[in-house]
């Protein structure tokens, strides 16, 4: 026993001797330059036993780590208090050697033995999480976040009301510590959705800066964010009122009150405000000096996202003349450097903005007895006023959000040229002239024929122009389009390789015929891959498709290579009617089936297969035959081959994970079972076929079985994939959502 712990004390003073001269010979580290260890027991406690520490010595001076071991006192060596129990040497040990690491890659010849211990805590206590979040929020507050902070302090301040402590630390933060919480999130409107991701982005950040993987410092051990699945939001209630009702609003008598300033008055006056300056926010009201207002114009930077935008979110705004009363009403006449006299009243735009809620819902409920749950607030006629320049104004969606400086998708465009801020100013004076100046109704387009001005005839003639920093690239003109994808993409096929990647162009299409016209745009992709994988039924296809089409991309479908083997397979008799696949004489035909794509589809030799491979009796052997490995072989070989050139849009059940798992762009498609199998009912039933719903909806439920369940590459979602749930959206919002994916993506979105 003697000799064995001389083995483990003599290991731990020897082990850091190594780890230097292994990595620092050439530097000729004298031994007094090193830090070394020893297991020792200094103190007894009540019980009798022993509290375990490791002796830390350096430049001749000592000092200790405790350690969570105790011995008793017939394995303590009374003379000089090494430990002589073999399992707590041997774990010591363990922890000595990750010490000696640790130091390994640290100048520590001119640290002190105080600076060494306090290195070697540092990189094995528990991180307080509850600490860290206050710091984080505190950053944000400091630099300007404001909201944002706000929203990060409620988030971890539920979750401290949940823990029940105000002294979370990272190791609580388990997966299903954390389920349980976003549990109790369940009835809540966005709280269920904000809060987990404020506390996902904290613990992200909080990884990064105290784990050292270079280093093998892991003071937060796991990430339980990796098993959790963030609810979505629900979806709020678009807040738009009708002319007729925002005409009333303004017109009701305001409730009496014996405050100098009522806040219904001020909710009046306010909402006023915010309708006659195009929606502007109660925020940059608030926030507005003296500076910025000079003849009859006020300029300013959206407080939302100046600090985002190139071009700082600047605006300038004319004063209506039936906002000039109201406006010369709040002016302050102090010495103050803010335009308005809020300030004396409110001590931040938080609390101007409740109190001007306040004052609007009085309004509603006793002088237009609204009920309480549907009374307006200051977003309200925000939103009218953007309803009311496109619906009644004839506004287009760029032309609104100019005017009300939503965070800008031309941004590169703007930093060119100094900004002429008339149109806003026009429309602006239309929407008031039709709100208070006419008894026009609003109209009301749920029930009003659908003349979307992307559903057009075949027949009519359209007109399209591509447009790049103001000049025309390419125009078209001519019939034979369905809708607007269609001219969109052929336009974004002519643009030159002289656009740079990430640059954003615009569209003009005119529909001639109707004497209507609708403006776009599109950023110019970089020469990237994007992968689309997911489950069956999801749409993967057509997604990639659009999107190959929208952005001048080739379009290669992994899932119609499967399936032609499948065809190949079935047609050469290699699949028995048991579903038995002769395997051997199926590799032994491959390297003669000549699969390719072409602009017409999928083709095995010269005959276009595209029709026959998406039959029910293929579809029910795609699976298994897609499970062979040289199958995955002989079809990763050929979509390599395409994808040498980039600008490819692919996808597949494993595009992402296995064939390119280093491409730029994935994405994980997913949707409820019954919408997907709903889909490939009406698709199968579309091509002519009589199918069976309980038969659809067994082979999809297989096919996702065998997909996920395969050796070979099975189903998973990619841990760099965005994941795209379409149960609930049209291929016009996966566009979108695309859109928006890729302008964030590579930096085009603020």
């Amino acid at each position: 026993m003697d000799v064995l712990h001389m083995f483990y004390n003599f290991q731990g003073h020897v082990l850091h001797m190594f780890y230097n001269f292994r990595n620092d010979s050439k530097n000729n580290l004298n031994i007094k330059d090193m830090a070394t260890f020893k297991t020792v027991a200094l103190r007894q406690r009540a019980d009798g036993f022993w509290n375990v520490s490791i002796r830390v010595t350096h430049n001749r001076k000592s000092r200790y780590l405790k350690t969570d071991k105790i011995v008793e006192t017939k394995s303590v060596n009374k003379k000089n208090h090494e430990v002589k129990d073999p399992f707590v040497l041997e774990a010591c040990t363990v922890k000595i050697a990750h010490f000696a690491e640790m130091l390994n890659k640290q100048p520590i010849r001119t640290w002190s033995v105080d600076d060494v211990v306090a290195y070697l805590e540092s990189g094995t206590a528990d991180v307080c999480f509850s600490d860290y979040a206050r710091q984080y929020h505190d950053n944000l507050y400091n630099n300007g976040h404001e909201r944002n902070a706000r929203n990060y302090e409620l988030a971890y301040r539920h979750l401290e009301l949940y823990a029940g402590s105000n002294k979370v630390m990272c190791s609580q933060l388990t997966s299903k510590f954390i389920n349980g919480w976003i549990k109790s999130l369940a009835k809540t409107a966005r709280a269920k959705e904000m809060y987990p991701i404020c506390i996902r982005q904290i613990f992200r950040q909080a990884l990064l800066e105290f784990n050292d993987y270079d280093c093998g410092i892991i003071r937060i051990t796991t990430n339980p964010w990796l098993k959790i699945k963030i609810p979505k939001a629900d979806t709020p209630e678009k807040r738009a009122i009708t002319m007729e009702e925002c005409r009333a609003f303004f017109a009701a008598p305001l409730p009496p009150s014996d405050r100098i300033l009522p806040l219904a008055e001020l909710g009046h006056d306010v909402a006023m405000m915010v309708l006659c300056l195009a929606g502007m926010n109660t925020v940059d009201i608030y926030n507005l000096k003296k500076e910025d207002y000079h003849d009859g114009i006020i300029s300013y930077e959206r407080a939302k996202t100046r600090k985002f935008r190139n071009d700082h979110a600047y605006m300038e705004m004319k004063i209506p003349g039936i906002l000039q009363p109201v406006f010369d009403k709040y002016l302050d006449k102090t010495t103050s450097p803010y335009l308005f006299d809020f300030h004396k009243r409110m001590t931040n735009s938080d609390s101007f903005g409740a109190n001007i809620n306040c004052g609007i819902r009085q309004i509603c409920e006793k002088s237009l007895h609204i009920p309480h749950e549907k009374a307006y607030c200051v977003y309200t006629f925000r939103h009218t006023w953007a309803t009311v320049a496109q619906n009644e104004c004839g506004a287009s969606i760029d032309e609104v959000g100019f005017a009300m400086n939503h965070s800008d998708r031309h941004r590169v465009t703007r930093s060119y040229v100094k900004i002429d801020f008339s149109p806003a100013w026009a429309l602006n004076e239309k929407v008031l002239e039709k709100i208070f100046f006419t008894e026009d109704k609003s109209r009301d387009y749920s029930k009003a024929d659908s003349t979307v001005f992307e559903r057009f005839s075949f027949r009519q003639m359209m007109k399209g122009s591509i447009f790049y920093r103001g000049r025309k690239i390419s125009e078209i003109t001519d019939v034979g389009f369905n809708n607007v994808e269609e001219i969109i993409g052929k336009l974004m096929k002519e643009l030159p390789s002289t656009i740079p990647s990430r640059a954003m162009v615009l569209i003009k299409i005119e529909n001639v015929d109707k004497g209507q016209t609708q403006t776009y745009s599109r950023m110019k992709l970089p020469d990237i891959i994007i992968a689309i994988d997911g489950y069956s039924s999801t749409g993967k296809s057509t997604l990639a498709k659009l999107i190959a089409e929208q952005f001048g991309f080739l379009y290669l479908d992994s899932g119609a290579l499967y399936r032609g083997v499948t065809l190949y397979a079935l047609e050469k008799g290699f699949i028995g009617k048991d579903g038995a696949i002769d395997e051997a004489a199926l590799k032994a035909a491959l390297p003669d089936l000549g699969l390719d794509f072409k602009a017409e589809g999928t083709f095995i030799g010269d005959r276009c297969i595209e029709k026959e491979i998406r039959t029910l009796e293929v579809s029910g052997h795609v699976s298994p035959i897609s499970a062979i490995p040289f199958v995955r072989e002989y079809v990763d070989e050929r979509l390599h081959a395409f994808g040498q050139r980039k600008r490819i849009v692919m996808d597949g059940r494993d595009i992402g994970t296995t064939v390119f798992p280093d491409a730029e762009v994935k994405i994980f498609m997913t949707a409820s079972d019954e919408v997907r199998a709903k889909r490939r009912f009406d698709e199968l039933k579309a091509k002519g076929l009589e199918p069976c719903m309980e038969d659809v909806m067994k082979n999809l439920l297989e096919r996702d079985y065998i997909d996920s369940h395969r050796e070979v590459s099975p189903l998973s979602r990619a841990a760099d994939a965005f994941v795209l749930d379409n149960s609930d959206m049209n291929l016009h919002e996966e566009l979108v959502w695309f859109q928006g994916l890729a302008q964030g993506r590579f930096g085009i979105l603020e």
